[in-house]
């Protein structure tokens, strides 16, 4: 459907941009088809592709571009099927080349399960050096509930990420939408009707002017969060005097205090979010619209995907991310702090990070960005009992996010 569209344009030269990537390897052979038909009939066909097998099978002439220098000589050799039989000649061999065991890929490996080998050598060293405090049940189920914040915001700060992006504001966003949910409620609203207009409606509101300005501006989002997230910051201040508010409701405050069936309700609350947003990339078109315009901002364009609007719902779902977060926080200090989210951006770009989504776009799942999350709350977790400064924590963050964007950089190469 895709092609057709652009084939009512009657054009000359089509460029074909990775067309079969994340498809089945029958959908791979009818496009095949169709680009040789095309050839066939006369357009010029161009297909941009990092798989050779296909490469090889596909094309008539091969250039490879490296480093600036392209290599455009074409071993004619090489070219393998031709017109009625490519569909047959092309899924057979891809089936056979699938079906053969392959070497073992680090890359691979540390796409899967490299979040979860950084949890268990954290949890191991805390758990040698600090046996006695930290491997207890309440101290594993205090790191779950601190976590819950972190996960939350980062979950946020995922979809800014996912699209090249950032969202300097997050923490800011957590504070006035924490600040506005303490004020409805002392203000007579029920509790729980201001938790969802402080945490989805507010959120939701900053992260779409977030949008808006970016689509607007044309400006980076590290320019528009940057300059937004002092505006909201002295938006809390100036609406909180800059004063804690506090003396609102025991049933909200009481209601993220609870522990059904064992579990603490901000883990439950996390769970549920982080469960709705893995729907959303993996099961609807606008996640993986959103993976396709973080991968290559101009082909999703050209694919007729409208980036404007997809930029306008990543900020605004991070946006609600950091209210929900500033609701969980606020309900489990029992009071609504002006600074509170102080730093957190450093916070939620370390646990999309060492969740291992890609700082360059594109790449990254929603579910490993949660125990990302959790292994910032277990580093910070595990500190405390250490009793090292706070400030410390602030240098291992750091560290740890320039360690995870060079390691995604070097295994991308």
């Amino acid at each position: 459907m895709l092609i057709s569209k652009w084939l009512c344009c009657n054009p000359e030269v089509i460029i074909f941009d990775e067309p079969t990537r994340g498809i089945d390897v029958g959908a791979k052979a009818e496009i095949y088809k169709v680009m040789r038909q095309l050839a066939d009939d006369g357009k010029v066909i161009l297909m941009v592709s990092s798989e050779l097998p296909e490469i090889i099978a596909v094309c008539d002439r091969i250039a490879v571009f490296c480093e600036g220098a392209t290599d455009a000589n074409p071993d004619q050799s090489r070219r393998y099927q031709r017109r009625g039989d490519y569909g047959m000649g092309i899924t057979t061999r891809m089936k056979r080349e699938e079906s053969e065991k392959k070497p073992f890929n680090f890359a691979q490996f540390w796409d899967k399960y490299g979040t979860f080998f950084i949890l268990a050598i954290i949890v191991g060293i805390f758990g040698t050096l600090s046996a006695e405090y930290f491997l207890t049940a309440s101290n594993i189920s205090a790191i779950f509930v601190q976590s819950s914040v972190t996960v939350l915001i980062g979950m946020g700060e995922f979809f800014a990420i996912l699209v090249a992006g950032i969202d300097l504001s997050v923490g800011a966003i957590l504070a006035l939408s924490g600040m506005v949910t303490a004020k409805l409620m002392l203000a007579g609203v029920d509790p729980f009707l201001a938790a969802l207009i402080g945490g989805v409606i507010v959120g939701g509101l900053l992260g779409a002017i977030n949008g808006c300005l970016v689509n607007w501006t044309g400006l980076h989002p590290f320019i528009i969060t940057l300059g937004t997230n002092a505006i909201f910051r002295g938006i809390t201040l100036v609406i909180s005097d800059a004063n804690s508010v506090y003396g609102f409701s025991f049933d909200f405050v009481n209601f993220f205090a609870a522990t059904p069936l064992g579990i603490p309700v901000p883990v439950i609350f996390s769970l549920i979010v982080a469960g709705i947003l893995w729907f959303l990339t993996t099961r609807t078109r606008l996640g993986r619209n959103i993976y396709a315009l973080g991968g290559n901002k101009n082909s999703a364009f050209y694919s007729g995907i409208d980036v404007k609007f997809h930029m306008l719902v990543v900020f605004i779902i991070s946006g609600i991310c950091a209210g929900l977060a500033g609701v969980v926080s606020t309900a489990r200090l029992g009071a609504a702090e002006p600074l509170a989210g102080m730093g957190f951006e450093t916070y939620a770009i370390a646990s999309a990070i060492i969740g291992g989504t890609s700082f360059f776009g594109g790449k990254g799942r929603i579910f490993s960005v949660v125990i990302g999350g959790l292994i910032i709350g277990t580093i910070n977790n595990g500190l405390n009992i250490l009793q090292v400064q706070t400030y410390y924590q602030l240098v291992v963050m750091g560290g740890l996010i320039i360690a995870a964007v060079a390691l995604d950089r070097l295994i991308s190469k």
